[in-house]
């Protein structure tokens, strides 16, 4: 990097993992202090389909892609970096898709 206030893709993607992570547990916090499901969620409850569960839905999955992410993008190789940077594209699919689904399930609930 050229300049230290040069931010890596993977340090921008983590940051939007992070500001997604924020709003999932405070919104979750919220809905538990009213007795009820979250928005996000409440989304688990109306999806059928196990696989769309496990893969889009599944925050244990991007914790770990995130913390690989960053990981990958903190070696000295260029390779690591470029593959850390794949994966920090990946999780924030994941995190788009999640946000996408809960949209059209809350809609056609």
């Amino acid at each position: 990097m050229s300049d230290k206030n040069d931010k890596s893709v993977v340090s921008r993607l983590t940051n939007v993992w992070l500001a997604w992570f924020c709003v999932y547990m405070v919104s979750g916090a919220y809905a538990m202090m009213q007795n009820r499901t979250s928005f996000f969620a409440g989304t688990l409850d109306h999806v059928e389909s196990l696989w769309i569960k496990l893969v889009f839905l599944n925050i244990p999955l991007q914790i770990v892609l995130a913390l690989v992410s960053s990981q990958l993008d903190k070696s000295s190789q260029v390779g690591m970096r470029k593959v850390g940077a794949v994966v920090a594209m990946i999780n924030t699919g994941l995190i788009v898709l999640h946000i996408l689904i809960s949209i059209l399930v809350h809609f056609t609930r």
